[in-house]
């Protein structure tokens, strides 16, 4: 209910603001239309006020009589003794010439029922006379000023522009009133979707995140939000579950040496202490438990370290030759110093001699220890177990150093189950017969090898095939 009370008053302001909008532009595009308006009406009365003073003055100069179109007053007199010779409005006033401009004239309580507002324009001119009779045909010139008027006051242009603010005045606020309840009809639809997805959002808890958002079915930008939420609920969900699963594994991989460290413990406790040979039987359980929790507890924080970023790779150039051969190096004097092996192990190398890369050297030993390791722990017994380091760059063979490459580790044992491929990063994963606590691990291994090709910038893939090993390749 608090909820559906906030958006009922989003709603609300919402619609205001889109009112409050509305008015405002209208009353901008009004201003703007009175203005240009305004602007043509003035003109347009210009352009009649000069033309009627070129009439009246082609009309004297023809003899010809004027007659001013309606609502146009003139007026002609002399400039210099003011005496009007002809005019049709006896109120209006001998102005002076406006230089070429047309202007405003206002004097309020002219009239006894109201004022002189009148746009006038005025201009001088010179005509030579011929007189016969005075002067013994001398000529003479006279000077005189023609005006021409327009009453603002009757003026029906003017009129109308004066109306036009309090027509839409009047037309403007019931605009307002519909725009605001069409608004709130508008806001209440377009929410209504928003308040359902809340709604079922507030009910989502970790115990039921297999629910999921409700959509409109209207394909807008809501449910594109709302299946953005799903997929994300999807993802939390699949954490979750492997959190869950996650703390499971490591209390089953715990559980079992706890055990077997406290079943030894009590053993010593009741007569083995006493025994020198189940003494150091015991020990050697008890230590071997130990450092099995041990290597759990330590991959794990190597596993959180990368993953939350407290530990940077040392990014440089990596002589991927150099790097194979110290592999091969190490796993064949652990082969010569395992005297319980049940088979060889024979490691190849099918790279460039001068392939230098750019990656982390003690990552990439690291990584490639786990593949080796695992190749050799589950490979047919009584045969040679053989593995091979394969690298392939692909960039351009001039570049000093590789920034994009393939680095891979194949062998000829059993291979992985199909089934198991895409679990076979997990962690604590053990899929097949062959994953068990006599092989020796606790199921981290490709783990961690998966978190630090990741922290490297590379992905890793997974490949087997009945009766032809298996195969890792990392991709950079």
């Amino acid at each position: 209910m608090f909820f559906r009370h906030k958006i009922k008053k989003l709603s609300f302001r919402l619609s205001l603001k889109f009112m409050i909008v509305v008015a405002l532009s209208v009353i901008a595009v009004t201003g703007v239309f009175l203005l240009s308006l305004g602007l043509s009406v003035r003109h347009s009365q210009s352009e009649i006020l000069r033309k009627n003073v070129d009439d009246i003055y082609s009309s004297l100069e023809n003899g010809r009589e004027y007659f001013p179109p309606y609502g146009l007053s003139f007026l002609i007199y002399d400039t210099k003794t003011k005496e009007v010779y002809s005019t049709n409005d006896p109120f209006l006033p001998a102005l002076p010439p406006t230089d070429g401009t047309v202007k405003k004239y206002f004097i309020p309580n002219f009239f006894s029922d109201g004022d002189l507002n009148i746009r006038y324009y005025s201009q001088s001119f010179e005509k030579v006379f011929q007189n016969f009779f005075l002067f013994f045909g001398m000529q003479y010139t006279r000077s005189f000023t023609i005006v021409t008027a327009i009453d603002l006051d009757s003026d029906f242009a003017v009129q109308i522009m004066g109306q036009i603010p309090k027509v839409l005045l009047i037309v403007l606020l019931p605009i307002l009133l519909i725009s605001f309840f069409l608004s709130v009809l508008i806001s209440k639809r377009t929410l209504k979707p928003v308040i359902e997805v809340t709604a079922a959002a507030q009910k989502i808890t970790s115990s039921n995140l297999d629910s999921r958002l409700p959509l409109s079915g209207n394909d807008d930008e809501i449910d594109e939000l709302t299946k953005t939420f799903n997929r994300l609920i999807e993802q939390l969900e699949k954490d979750f579950e492997r959190e869950r699963q996650f703390s499971s594994d490591v209390s089953h991989e715990l559980k079992t040496p706890l055990a077997v460290i406290l079943g030894q413990t009590n053993l010593l406790m009741r007569w083995g202490k006493d025994n020198p040979e189940q003494l150091e039987k015991s020990l050697l359980a008890i230590k071997k438990e130990g450092k099995s929790m041990q290597t759990v507890i330590d991959n794990l924080l190597q596993i959180s370290r990368y993953e939350t970023g407290r530990l940077k790779p040392s990014f440089g150039k990596v002589h991927v030759k150099d790097l194979f051969s110290r592999l091969q190096n190490e796993f064949s004097e652990l082969e010569q110093g395992h005297v319980e092996q049940d088979h060889g192990v024979e490691i190849k190398i099918d790279c460039p001699d001068d392939l230098v890369v750019l990656s982390d050297d003690e990552l990439l030993h690291q990584i490639f220890t786990v593949f080796i390791s695992n190749s050799i722990k589950f490979a047919f017994p009584d045969s040679t177990c053989i593995i091979t380091l394969r690298a392939v760059s692909k960039d351009d063979e001039s570049a000093p150093v590789s920034e994009h490459f393939i680095l891979e580790e194949s062998d000829n044992g059993p291979g992985i189950a199909e089934e198991a491929l895409p679990h076979i990063f997990d962690r604590f994963y053990k899929g097949d017969d062959s994953h068990n606590r006599n092989a020796g691990g606790c199921g981290l291994g490709l783990s961690i090898a998966k978190t630090l090709v990741t922290v490297l910038g590379g992905t890793i893939q997974a490949e087997s095939a009945p009766s032809e090993g298996a195969r890792f390749r990392i991709t950079f």
